[in-house]
């Protein structure tokens, strides 16, 4: 048996008698039935929830109290009415809960929105997928692929490696966006030269006889096999 209990029963006066006798009503609606009832002697309510047995006596008496403050005017604010007070039913123990079915209520429809809110992202989703799988089935689903797959190439084609190459270099002077223009305008293998050239070319040279980036590139000097062949471009 279990019981749902709305996140407003924190809203409501029941909070400020105090934590114990809270957790008491929280208790005695799980342990109600579907008619609200909640039937259970006291000494058996109190073994059930681990509590000493005139803590629970004091709890179930605050709520069977009148709160003129409480937002259910149900039975005159009570929380719970014994079962001898009501005249249908006989019985010489127990409770009746007087707003479980309010708190339930509440509790299922949130429930609700959130499986409703689950089942549209759901069916939202499930749509967009048959949408694609009916496209990629129609007779010209081979040119939308190959369409697809020739744009991936040229984006990745034209990923620049300039970055690589400025992280290499080790005189980092002159104008960068000069430097980028002539590195782009290489082909992909002189770039790649380039790259690996300049980590070592210059470990032993000091940093004022480097070339300038710009310089390195427009000379092409990871072909220079001299020290005399660089200087004509210095």
């Amino acid at each position: 048996m279990y019981g749902i209990i709305h996140k407003k029963i924190f809203d409501s006066t029941i909070i400020a008698e105090g934590h114990e006798v809270a957790y008491v009503f929280m208790a005695m609606i799980t342990l109600s039935d579907e008619e609200d009832i909640c039937d259970m002697s006291l000494p058996a309510l109190a073994l059930r929830i681990n509590m000493p047995l005139e803590k629970v006596e004091h709890s179930v008496n605050r709520l069977g109290l009148p709160d003129e403050d409480s937002k259910s005017q149900t039975f005159n604010g009570r929380r719970v009415v014994p079962l001898k007070e009501i005249d249908e039913i006989e019985s010489n123990r127990g409770w009746f809960m007087v707003n479980r079915e309010s708190y339930i209520s509440e509790a299922k429809k949130e429930n609700r929105k959130k499986t409703n809110a689950r089942h549209y992202m759901r069916t939202k989703s499930e749509n967009v997928l048959i949408k694609t799988e009916n496209v990629l089935k129609t007779p010209d689903s081979d040119h939308v692929k190959t369409h697809i797959d020739i744009d991936v190439d040229i984006d990745i084609k034209n990923i620049s490696r300039f970055p690589d190459f400025w992280k290499n270099y080790p005189r980092k002077e002159g104008s960068k966006k000069k430097a980028e223009t002539s590195f782009n305008n290489l082909t992909k293998k002189k770039q790649e030269l380039a790259i690996t050239d300049c980590l070592t070319r210059y470990l032993d040279t000091d940093k004022k006889y480097t070339p300038y980036p710009t310089t390195y590139i427009n000379g092409e000097l990871w072909e220079a096999e001299t020290e005399q062949e660089e200087k004509t471009w210095r």
